[in-house]
């Protein structure tokens, strides 16, 4: 008999691999040494031993990946709204950003943006920080003590921001690497991620000594929004064009050594698109960012019908907050609005795609997680939805679209990460 887990009782629901839901009524879901051993409508024998927590009238569902969000950010949040020019977006996001030279102002800050993403259904994150040393080491040891798994960007510019953000090409590096040596043997559930801003924020020498790290540290990799790029006024154009993938593809940033994410998810043309799913490249959809700063919905269904890696991110400099709860209303909101608009009868994101693309689409960025299927590291989050009061009789895939739409963080009463409970 099995003694090394546990078992979750409720309602159970998942993505398969062909983003279709799994909906368990009444069904038991097996823990054993942090994996999923599968969804069963009875106890099976050999796990009969295992303790039962019972949350009978209660939504199971895997926990949630954000593939983008920005600890610095979450001080700005909900200021992109009336943001029509990029030099006030940069200007705010900067201020924000240098203030955490101040060690008691970025752990307070950082103990915030923590506890917002800790009470919330989020489980896994790959965060943006600044390029302060110090100030990210303050985040990935609140992150680590959270129990919430994490990588952990520290920003490595040389040009194109404020005298304080940029640093020599040297400097910046050589920073890079003390950071990373820093991390060693110091943290369980977060990690370093080797991060830029792109080619406007980034010389190729940077890039290249970047690139050169990940060869030899197999760090996964990120390039956020380029907040050294001055767009003026709104661009018509994608963020990520040719020519900027080349420049990232030739540096090594953009899967070639291990999982890379780009944000936000904007990207060119098929040449693109094909570069980014010949080098497995993660897209970061940031609904919100995308519209507020850009003026653009991201075709994340076009995406996924291609095959791209895609998940979601918050995005907090640009967004309202942490919640993906909120990122996937807004995801399927403004995907009717381009369908509605398109001229090719594009089909919109369903509450299917936009749930694959919060558990198993990004999940998949941090390993085999993101599901319940048998073999999948077991991250679980659990949602009272009984004060969403209705007289309807509702199927689990009718409640899971009322959490999407109605909830908050008051309704994520319970929270499992890699088979350990968190609260």
């Amino acid at each position: 008999m099995t003694t090394n887990g546990f078992i979750l009782h409720g309602t159970i629901i998942y993505s398969n691999k062909q983003r279709e839901l799994v909906e368990c009524q009444d069904s038991y879901l097996v823990c054993v040494d942090g994996y999923s051993r599968g969804v069963f409508p009875e106890i099976p024998e050999e796990y009969g031993d295992l303790p039962v927590e019972d949350y009978w009238d209660k939504l199971i569902i895997p926990g949630l990946a954000d593939l983008s969000a920005d600890a610095p950010g979450f001080q700005v949040r909900g200021m992109g709204l009336n943001r029509t020019d990029w030099a006030d977006y940069q200007k705010d996001r900067l201020e924000a950003e240098e203030e955490f030279d101040d060690d008691d102002y970025a752990e307070r800050a950082y103990d915030m943006f923590v506890e917002d993403l800790y009470i919330g259904p989020t489980t896994r994150a790959a965060v943006t920080a600044t390029g302060q040393v110090a100030a990210t080491l303050k985040l990935m040891d609140l992150l680590d003590e959270s129990g919430l798994i994490s990588c952990v960007g520290k920003v490595s510019r040389d040009r194109g921001v404020s005298d304080f953000a940029s640093h020599t090409t040297g400097t910046a590096a050589t920073d890079t690497v003390d950071w990373i040596n820093a991390c060693i043997d110091r943290y369980d559930r977060t990690s370093p991620l080797l991060l830029t801003e792109g080619s406007d924020s980034a010389s190729p020498d940077l890039l290249d000594a970047l690139g050169q790290l990940v060869r030899e540290t197999n760090l996964p990799v990120g390039t956020s929004t380029d907040i050294g790029r001055t767009q003026g006024s709104l661009p018509s154009s994608a963020f990520f064009d040719l020519d900027e993938v080349k420049v990232l593809s030739r540096a090594g940033l953009l899967g070639e050594m291990g999982p890379a994410i780009l944000s936000p998810a904007l990207v060119g043309s098929s040449e693109v698109i094909d570069l980014l799913k010949d080098r497995g490249t993660y897209l970061a959809s940031c609904p919100e960012m995308e519209v507020s700063l850009w003026g653009q919905i991201a075709p994340v269904k076009t995406y996924l019908d291609l095959g791209l890696n895609v998940g979601l991110g918050s995005a907090s400099a640009g967004g309202s907050g942490t919640s993906l709860f909120t990122v996937m209303k807004e995801a399927l909101l403004l995907s009717k609005l381009a369908a509605g608009e398109s001229k090719d009868e594009a089909e919109p994101l369903t509450l299917e795609d936009v749930f694959y693309l919060a558990t198993r689409g990004g999940g998949s960025f941090f390993g085999n997680c993101g599901s319940f299927e048998e073999g999948c590291q077991f991250d679980a989050v659990v949602v009272d939805d009984r004060g969403l009061d209705t007289m309807r009789d509702l199927s689990p895939r009718d409640r899971l679209e009322r959490v999407v739409a109605l909830s908050d963080d008051r309704n994520v009463v319970g929270k499992y990460v890699f088979g350990d409970k968190i609260y």
